[in-house]
């Protein structure tokens, strides 16, 4: 890779620079741009950030302990939804199914 014509490296051939192609004076090749986001993904993040939002909004007291237990359980059931299909529609419905799961067993057993 030859350093472009604007490079301290190209004007001065005695300078020191640790890496061809550096034109920052960093002693590293520029990084390339990060790769563009998908619609899908970023419409997600999206709605992810509006349903915390919401869900943070709404929580304007403590926390009962049926609403930890079912925050508890989508976290790790969206994390397992993850880890084993690796969409985002796996973690959704893993997130959904943690969330019921967390909200019956931290329930009060009925006498």
């Amino acid at each position: 890779m030859s350093p472009s014509i604007h490079s301290p490296c190209a004007a001065n051939p005695s300078a020191s620079c640790a890496v061809r192609g550096d034109t920052a004076g960093t002693g590293r090749p520029h990084a390339p741009p990060p790769a563009p986001r998908s619609g899908l993904a970023r419409s997600a993040s999206v709605l992810a950030v509006l349903a915390l939002s919401l869900t943070l909004g709404a929580c304007a007291s403590r926390p009962t302990h049926q609403q930890l237990g079912t925050a508890a359980g989508a976290v790790v059931g969206g994390a397992t939804g993850s880890v084993l299909f690796g969409s985002t529609l796996g973690t959704v419905a893993g997130a959904a199914a943690g969330a019921v799961v967390g909200n019956e067993l931290s329930r009060k057993p009925r006498r």
